[in-house]
């Protein structure tokens, strides 16, 4: 992503900031250490920022339909210079309501200080990878705090889970999707996702191991590399 998509997709993302809920109150003024009740049987479009710690402030959207359904979480921003996955997230909080039936919440990007300092796969607070983090301690580093508020307080929220990822500024890679081994139901939802290339994964510390452990559906897609989209490619 070059300095002109950068400023752009900073720019739409603090859009959120200055955006009115329904009822007329403005998100700038909306500043918690959880998300918004959902599921309340209202259609709304809702964004503002969210603050897991004192130090951290993190953007979200919650889109819900006028019919009761299903809720999906989609995270993107793990990794701040994954830009391709981030722009996804920014586009999916243009997601209208009438479109949908159920519940959307999108956290489109994560790792906020490593997407303004261009930081590659760490969070630049306490140099370690938030995917290696998880589930987290509540009184551990930012990145072990940032986990554990995910999991206790955004996860069990979600029906199934999208965590979008891209191949990092130094990272050019094959498009593939990645599912907890063992897991019929995420194995279903990476096939309706519809990259061909579908990964089991053991292994523990990442987002969809620890989603998967609270019996939610989850995938991880990695999309492009080096910070470039896929658009016109």
């Amino acid at each position: 992503m070059d300095d002109a998509a950068e400023a752009a997709c900073y720019l739409r993302l603090n859009d959120a900031k200055t955006t009115k809920r329904a009822d007329g109150v403005s998100a700038e003024d909306i500043s918690m250490t959880s998300l918004p009740a959902l599921r309340t049987g209202k259609p709304r479009s809702e964004f503002g920022h969210v603050r897991p710690t004192n130090e951290l402030e993190i953007p979200f959207a919650i889109i819900e339909g006028e019919e009761q359904g299903p809720c999906l979480l989609v995270t993107a921003g793990v990794h701040g210079s994954e830009f391709c996955s981030i722009e996804a997230a920014v586009q999916l909080m243009k997601t209208k309501p009438e479109e949908i039936k159920g519940t959307l919440i999108v956290l489109p990007i994560l790792n906020v200080e490593a997407f303004h300092r261009r930081n590659i796969y760490i969070m630049p607070q306490d140099s370690k990878n938030l995917n290696r983090m998880f589930p987290g301690k509540p009184e551990g580093t930012t990145s072990e705090q940032l986990a554990h508020w995910l999991v206790t307080e955004v996860f069990p929220k979600a029906d199934a889970y999208i965590d979008c990822h891209g191949g990092d500024l130094d990272e050019g890679l094959a498009t593939f999707t990645i599912f907890p081994a063992g897991c019929e139901k995420s194995q279903a939802l990476a096939a309706v996702f519809g990259i061909k290339v579908a990964v089991a994964a053991g292994g523990s510390g990442y987002t969809v191991d620890a989603s998967h452990k609270l019996a939610i559906s989850s995938i991880l897609p990695e999309v492009s590399g080096n910070g470039f989209g896929t658009q016109g490619r």
